[in-house]
């Protein structure tokens, strides 16, 4: 069966590879994004892989009711949404007692309220339906501190709790609510101003001494979204190369 799949930040990163993912097994995608140039260029190149009439695109604030509602019109004319797979996401760095109220609203605007409005828009389809799947993308920022992040790290903890809560709302409605938390991912959010130092710290502090690629997140999100996962509802998958399995102390290398 084709399934709808909306997938928001989707112009790049995770989501980008997200959309990729749910076309190559045949799904329905319609893919959204702010950054209307990226999100254009992006759903040029993916085109090409999909069939006619099986990929969609419509520039969008997921902070925004009012946009929101423009992608819940065009999904509603196709048919209706059985996936919503949030990838949109921002931050900024700095220390709390420095940071603009707009970094506050900026970062809870998109990483929160997006996250709010398009489950608001898009959940009753599944309700309707009585099936679904929604998969949040939060972070390893959202279970412990980072530094220099902490206003990310509260968006990203928001977004667990958010979505577990979900869970227990909607599951017995046959919609299934789970999470993925990535750690360094290879994306242009994480590398732009990243240094090669910076980059190995990453590396040497993963367990697996590896950054994580796109398409390792984008096949957890597409597990959990298929029938194959239909007994987990407010699962967080850390997609994280084991770090938020270690407990911080160095190796004895005894």
């Amino acid at each position: 069966m084709v399934r709808n799949v909306v997938v928001t930040g989707a112009a790049s990163g995770i989501g980008k590879v997200t959309v990729k993912a749910f076309l190559t097994l045949g799904d329905r995608v319609f893919m959204t994004d702010w950054k209307e140039d990226n999100l254009k260029a992006s759903f040029d190149e993916l085109s090409k892989s999909a069939e006619s009439g099986m990929l969609f695109m419509k520039a969008a604030n997921v902070a925004s009711a009012e946009d929101v509602a423009g992608i819940e019109k065009l999904v509603a004319e196709n048919g209706g949404c059985d996936v919503l797979v949030n990838c949109a996401a921002v931050f900024r760095v700095g220390l709390l007692h420095e940071a603009p109220m707009d970094d506050y609203d900026f970062q809870f605007d998109i990483n929160v309220r997006g996250i709010f409005n398009t489950s608001k828009a898009l959940i009753p389809h599944m309700l309707q339906k009585k099936k679904g799947a929604v998969v949040n993308v939060s972070s390893v920022s959202g279970i412990g501190g980072d530094y220099n992040m902490s206003l990310y790290c509260a968006t990203k903890g928001a977004v667990i709790a958010l979505s577990r809560a979900m869970a227990m709302d909607y599951s017995a409605k046959g919609v299934r609510v789970n999470i993925v938390s990535p750690s360094a991912v290879k994306t242009p959010m994480f590398l732009t101003g990243c240094t090669e130092a910076v980059l190995e710290s990453f590396r040497k502090n993963m367990p697996d001494r590896r950054l994580c690629e796109p398409e390792w997140c984008a096949n957890v999100i597409v597990y959990l979204a298929s029938d194959q996962a239909e007994h987990l509802c407010g699962v967080n998958i850390p997609v994280d190369g084991g770090l938020t399995a270690w407990n911080g102390q160095p190796n004895q290398e005894k």
